[in-house]
C-alpha cells in the first residue's frame, strides 16, 4: 500500500465539552477518514471519504453509513522533493443508504496531504481536523434527515405494495376487494430502473491483481435518483505481471550491491493492451557491487600538466554476461601512476620528421608522448604533434641554384636549397626552390645597335656589286639607316707645255660618295630589305621596287690639283663614324727626278665614300717633254650602317638583357 506523507494543520480546537462528538467519533482532537472516491491528480476536484475508528456508539447511530464530501486544491508548486501538494476541504456529508440526502457542514473539516504519485487509491486514509462540536451538530441534522426520509420511502412502499397487489386479503367481501379503483394503481407507481457506471480499476497490490469496479444506480421513472451505491469490484480485469520496460538498477553504494527494478504491469483483457501500473519499484533481485580496472571500460587518465598516468576502476554489477556501471563513473586507482616520456616521430629511414613553416622560416619536430605500462608495454598517448620547446631556423644555400628570371616582367627570382640542422644531422627540406621575393631587373641605358654593310669585293664588282639584306628584329618597327655611295677615283695628272718652266697640273682628286646620314624607317619584323653596297658609287638602299626611297645623290667637294706643280688634288672626304674601323680614299700617284723635283699625288678622301687623290702632273726639264702623267688614287667603298634603339637592363645574377625600344 503505497505511504502518504500526511501534512496535519495544527488548529486549537475549543472544546470545552464534546457531547455528540464522543457519541460518534473516538475521542481525539482529529477525526480519520478513509477515501472512498480515488483521486487523480491534480487534475480531480471532488472526493468523497468515510470514517474510521467509530465507537460503538457511533456505530448505533448510524456514522458508517454517512460519508463525507470534499472539494480539492493543489499548490501551484511543487514541493522540492518534486510531490504536489493538495488540500480537501469536506464541506458537506451524506448518507450511503439514502438518495438524496445531504447536510452541508457549517464548519467544513480539513486535510491536508502531499505524494509523489499521480493518484490517490480508494482506502487510503488521512486525518482531518476541524470543530467537533459543530460537526456532532451537523450529522445529528444528517440523521435526523436520514430517518424521515427512511419513514416517507417505508410509507410509500406499503402504499405502492398493496396498491399495486390490487388484492385484499381472502375473507374480505369482493366489494372491499374493489373499493380501490384500479386506475389510481398506475398512478402512484414509479417504476425503479437499476443501472451500472464503470468506476476507475482496483489495484490490490497485495494480491497482485487489477479488478473492474463500478457503482449501482437506482432511478425512477420520473427520473428521481433513488440511491447510489459505492464503487464495487465485480470482476478481474487482469493479472500484475512484471517486466523490465525502461526500469535499470538502483545502486546502493552504502550496502555495495544493486537492486533490479521492475514495471508492473497488467494486460487489459478487453483492449490488450498493456497498462503500466505506477513507475519502476524495487524488485527481489539484488547484485554485489564489484571492481573491474579493464581499460575497456575505463581508459586510463592522462594528467598532462604533471605529465602523469592513472589507470583508472569503475564500479558496477555484472547480470549475466552483461556490465552494468554504477553512476560514479570511472575513478583513477588509489597509489598507482606512470610516469610520461616522448620520443621524436621518424620516417623510413629514421630521419626526424618534421613540421616545416616556411613562411616564418622555422621547422618543429614531431614528436608522441607514451607511457610504459606493465603489461601493455609501451602505450602511446598522443597523435604525433609539434614539439613546442624545440625547433631549427631554416638555412639557405643559393651558389648551386641560380635564378629563375622572367624576361616578360622584368623580374628575377632566386633559388636555394634550404635545410636545417638538427643535432643529428643536416635535413634537406627544399631543392632549388623560389627562397626570395622577386626581384627587378636595373635598367641601364637605350643602347644603339648597329649593323654594317660594306663592299665584298669577292662577291661583287664594279658593274655588280653583291646583293645582301637586313631582316627587321623582333618588336623593332623603327629604324635609322645611313648609306654612304663609294668614292670615286682621282683623276691623273695633266701634262702642260714643254718647257722647264711648264709644268704638268696634279689630277683632280675623286668626289666623295653620296650619303644619307640617320633617315628614319619604318620596318615590320621579319621584313627582308635587299642592300647593295658598291665599291664606286654604287652603294643603295633598296631597290626600285622596295619601299624605299633611292639615294639622292648629294657629293661633298673634291678639290683640284696644284695648276703650276705637279701634286694631285685631294679627295673629297667621306663618312668616318666614330665607332666603325673605316677606310679611306687612295692617295694619287707621285713621282720624283733626280731628287731635284719630286711631285705627290693628292691624299684620298677619309672614310666611306671618300674620293681618290689626283695623280701627280707631269714635268719637262730642259724643255725636254715628260709625257707619262700619274694616276689618281681609287675611291674607298660604299656602306651601309643601320641602327635601332633597345633598352638594356642588368640582371640579378649580373647578365644583361635588352628589349626593343622604339621610341625617338
Amino acid at each position: 500500500m503505497r505511504k502518504f506523507l500526511i501534512l496535519l494543520v495544527a488548529m486549537a480546537l475549543a472544546l470545552p465539552y464534546v457531547v455528540d462528538a464522543q457519541d460518534y467519533v473516538t475521542k481525539q482532537d482529529r477525526v480519520t477518514v478513509r477515501i472512498t472516491k480515488p483521486i487523480t491528480i491534480p487534475t480531480d476536484t471532488e472526493t468523497t471519504a468515510e470514517f474510521v475508528d467509530l465507537t460503538e456508539q457511533g456505530v448505533q447511530s448510524g456514522l458508517d453509513n454517512m460519508q463525507l464530501h470534499g472539494r480539492i486544491e493543489y499548490d501551484e508548486a511543487k514541493l522540492p522533493d518534486g510531490s504536489q501538494r493538495a488540500y480537501v476541504n469536506w464541506h458537506s456529508a451524506s448518507s450511503t443508504t439514502v438518495n438524496n440526502v445531504k447536510q452541508p457542514l457549517e464548519q467544513p473539516l480539513r486535510s491536508q496531504f502531499s505524494t509523489l504519485d499521480q493518484r490517490v487509491n480508494v482506502g487510503e486514509t488521512m486525518t482531518a481536523v476541524g470543530d467537533l462540536d459543530q460537526l456532532a451538530k451537523n450529522l445529528q441534522k444528517l440523521d435526523t434527515a436520514v430517518q424521515e426520509k427512511e419513514a416517507a420511502v417505508k410509507e410509500t412502499e406499503k402504499e405502492k405494495t398493496s396498491t399495486v397487489a390490487g388484492l385484499t386479503p381472502s375473507s374480505s367481501s369482493p366489494a372491499t376487494a374493489t373499493s380501490t379503483p384500479p386506475s389510481n394503481l398506475s398512478v402512484n407507481a414509479d417504476v425503479q430502473t437499476t443501472t451500472y457506471e464503470e468506476c476507475d480499476p482496483f489495484i490490490d497490490e497485495g494480491g497482485r491483481t487489477v479488478y473492474k469496479r463500478r457503482k449501482t444506480i437506482v432511478t425512477g421513472e420520473s427520473g428521481k435518483i433513488y440511491s447510489t451505491s459505492m464503487c464495487e469490484n465485480y470482476a478481474v480485469l487482469g493479472e500484475i505481471k512484471t517486466k523490465q520496460g525502461d526500469c535499470t538498477y538502483v545502486f546502493d553504494m552504502a550496502a555495495n550491491n544493486a537492486t533490479a527494478t521492475e514495471q508492473w504491469y497488467y494486460v487489459d483483457t478487453s483492449t490488450g493492451d498493456e497498462v503500466n501500473v505506477g513507475g519502476c519499484r524495487d524488485s527481489d533481485n539484488v547484485f554485489p557491487i564489484s571492481n573491474r580496472c579493464d581499460v575497456a571500460l575505463c581508459p586510463d587518465y592522462f594528467d598532462e600538466p604533471n605529465n602523469l598516468v592513472f589507470p583508472q576502476c569503475s564500479k558496477g554489477i555484472m547480470v549475466g554476461e552483461t556490465w552494468f556501471p554504477a553512476p560514479s563513473g570511472c575513478q583513477p586507482q588509489d597509489g598507482v601512476s606512470y610516469a610520461v616520456e616522448w620520443e621524436y616521430v621518424r620516417d623510413d629511414n629514421a630521419t626526424i620528421v618534421t613540421q616545416d613553416d616556411f613562411t616564418n622560416g622555422v621547422s618543429y619536430p614531431k614528436i608522441r608522448k607514451f607511457y610504459e605500462h606493465p603489461e601493455k608495454g609501451k602505450t602511446y598517448l598522443t597523435e604525433a604533434v609539434a614539439s613546442a620547446t624545440e625547433s631549427y631556423p631554416h638555412l639557405h644555400e643559393t651558389a648551386a641554384c641560380g635564378w629563375i628570371m622572367n624576361d616578360e616582367e622584368l623580374k628575377a627570382q632566386q633559388l636555394s636549397n634550404t635545410y636545417i640542422e638538427t643535432s643529428e644531422g643536416v635535413k634537406e627540406l627544399q631543392e632549388c626552390a623560389p627562397r626570395t621575393a622577386p626581384v627587378p631587373y636595373a635598367f641601364l641605358q637605350l643602347a644603339a645597335n648597329a649593323t654594317i654593310f660594306t663592299f665584298h669585293a669577292e662577291e661583287g664588282s664594279f658593274e655588280d656589286p653583291w646583293v645582301q639584306s637586313f631582316v627587321g628584329p623582333p618588336g623593332i618597327t623603327n629604324i635609322k639607316a645611313t648609306v654612304v655611295a663609294a668614292g670615286k677615283k682621282g683623276a691623273p695628272g695633266v701634262v702642260i707645255g714643254n718647257t722647264f718652266s711648264n709644268l704638268g697640273a696634279g689630277g683632280q682628286g675623286g668626289a666623295a660618295g653620296q650619303q644619307i646620314t640617320n633617315s628614319p624607317v619604318t620596318i615590320t619584323e621579319n621584313e627582308v630589305v635587299p642592300l647593295y653596297v658598291g665599291n664606286s658609287t654604287q652603294s643603295q638602299f633598296g631597290n626600285e621596287t622596295s619601299s624605299f626611297e633611292p639615294l639622292l645623290a648629294v657629293f661633298n667637294d673634291y678639290f683640284f690639283g696644284s695648276p703650276f706643280g705637279a701634286t694631285g688634288g685631294l679627295g673629297g672626304p667621306g663618312y668616318t663614324p666614330s665607332f666603325v674601323e673605316f677606310p679611306n680614299g687612295g692617295n694619287g700617284d707621285s713621282f720624283s727626278y733626280q731628287n731635284v723635283f719630286k711631285a705627290a699625288g693628292g691624299q684620298g678622301g677619309l672614310g666611306f665614300g671618300g674620293g681618290g687623290g689626283g695623280g701627280a702632273g707631269s714635268w719637262s726639264p730642259n724643255n725636254a717633254s715628260y709625257t707619262t702623267p700619274r694616276g689618281g688614287g681609287g675611291g674607298a667603298p660604299g656602306v651601309i650602317i643601320i641602327t635601332f634603339k633597345m633598352k638594356e637592363y642588368l640582371r640579378p645574377d649580373g647578365s644583361t638583357f635588352k628589349t626593343p625600344y622604339n621610341g625617338d
